[in-house]
């Protein structure tokens, strides 16, 4: 392999065509699609990908990957490469510059480095709100776990309530260590989310939902009486807790996602009309 991947770009090349292949697969193209490749790299799932793509816009900021990846997909008249940090990319420019008729939306597709995971799934869910109509992406297992966690296991916390708020989350599949180029020291995952056409919340309901998980797992050891003090009375939340049948000594792990959202709803109308309970 004559190019070496950078560490401080967080690079490690997926190099086993089986799994590449199983990816390509696993994000159900149709003719038609229009696919937004995060981290292109050396452009063997970008191959892929425009096999049944009507058109890739493939992302990669890597200005010395650039030559093998136009090398691979030569001849690809549906693929065009942007040399670009994803985090500064304006998807919305990006949606604009296909041509006409994706109604579907952006399906994105990336293998992303963690330590920027977290931004980048931001960026898609919420700048992409809109645009993107699924999102596929090979993370760290862990990372996956905890996307797509369910309320009372250990992975189960913001990040959970984050992705789940605003997608459909689910791990599809794992992969080994050893299919990566240099081989990391775990395991990856490959997961999809699928953005939700509305939101359960909006405006303020919204914020307190995020105020009422941020505090909630803040001190996760605490119980839910202690730590969402600030925000929601005592006994107000202890009879919220009473009618969904959880314990007073509950703690947020509890809670899941759809439960913050009914007592962001419930802690709203009590500050509106705290007569309401």
């Amino acid at each position: 392999m004559h190019i070496k991947p950078k560490k401080k770009l967080g690079q490690n090349f997926l190099v086993d065509k089986n799994v590449l292949r199983r990816i390509a697969s696993a994000c159900g193209l149709e003719r038609g699609d229009r696919v937004l490749e995060i981290g292109a790299g050396r452009g063997e799932l970008t191959a892929l990908l425009a096999e049944t793509a009507a058109e890739v816009a493939a992302v990669e900021i890597d200005c010395d990957l650039l030559p093998e990846l136009g090398r691979v997909v030569s001849g690809r008249d549906n693929v065009r490469v942007i040399n670009s940090d994803i985090l500064k990319l304006n998807i919305r420019s990006v949606y604009d510059s296909f041509s006409p008729g994706g109604e579907r939306g952006l399906k994105a597709v990336g293998n992303i480095p963690y330590y920027i995971a977290s931004p980048i799934l931001e960026k898609l869910l919420l700048e992409g709100r809109g645009l993107i109509s699924d999102i596929y992406l090979t993370v760290q297992l862990e990372y996956g776990q905890r996307i797509c966690a369910q309320a009372g296991s250990d992975e189960y916390g913001p990040l959970s309530l984050f992705a789940q708020y605003y997608g459909d989350a689910a791990l599809l599949f794992k992969i080994k260590n050893s299919c990566f180029y240099p081989v990391p020291k775990v395991d990856s995952c490959f997961v999809r989310l699928i953005p939700r056409k509305t939101l359960p919340l909006e405006g303020e309901a919204q914020k307190t939902f995020f105020r009422l998980a941020a505090a909630a797992f803040g001190q996760r050891r605490k119980m839910l009486k202690n730590t969402l003090k600030d925000l929601i009375e005592r006994e107000e939340l202890e009879r919220f807790l009473q009618d969904k049948g959880i314990s007073a000594q509950a703690r947020g792990e509890v809670l899941s996602p759809a439960d913050f959202i009914e007592l962001a709803r419930y802690s709203l109308a009590l500050r509106k009309n705290p007569s309401a309970a």
